[in-house]
């Protein structure tokens, strides 16, 4: 049986290492760090990581991306367009920015609280990211009727006063 051990690396560290077992179909676990992807996955949740071709790339799907400073992203596939793909934390109320769909690394398989398996909530991805598009959608009708109702004008996301 494999000898399990913890290592600690920074992100860049991290991001060649888990780049370079997944393309080499080793599944990769972590444990998760931030709270972008609240409230399905939590700080300190552990996460399994598989590899993943540009065209399995699915919305709906959480992944890995290695963004243009070699930061770690683990978000939410919300759109794709040819070869780039297009991400959003859950707790985040924009999306990132296009990126290439080569800067996945790999979607997650598993998820683990504690002792609590939560794989199975991994179904509902595409629900995740049409209910963020009718929260986005809501959020700027009630911005539209509070601005107006106190003289402002809204204006994509934001208010302004005119």
């Amino acid at each position: 049986m494999p000898r399990v051990g913890t290592v600690h690396v920074d992100s860049v560290e991290l991001g060649a290492l888990s780049a370079e077992l997944l393309n080499s179909g080793v599944a990769v676990r972590l444990r998760v760090r931030g709270a972008s992807m609240r409230p399905f996955i939590c700080d300190g949740d552990e996460v399994t990581l598989e590899q993943v071709g540009p065209d399995s790339l699915r919305c709906g799907q959480i992944v890995l991306i290695r963004a243009n400073d070699n930061v770690l992203m683990l978000h939410r596939l919300v759109a794709r367009r040819g070869a780039a793909v297009r991400t959003r934390g859950d707790a985040h109320l924009r999306n990132d920015g296009w990126l290439p769909a080569t800067t996945v690394l790999g979607r997650v398989t598993a998820v683990k609280r504690g002792t609590r398996d939560l794989t199975g909530g991994l179904r509902f991805g595409r629900l995740w990211v049409w209910g963020g598009r009718a929260w986005n959608g809501l959020r700027w009708v009630l911005c539209t009727l509070w601005g107006r109702a106190r003289g402002h004008r809204c204006r994509g996301a934001g208010v302004r006063r005119h």
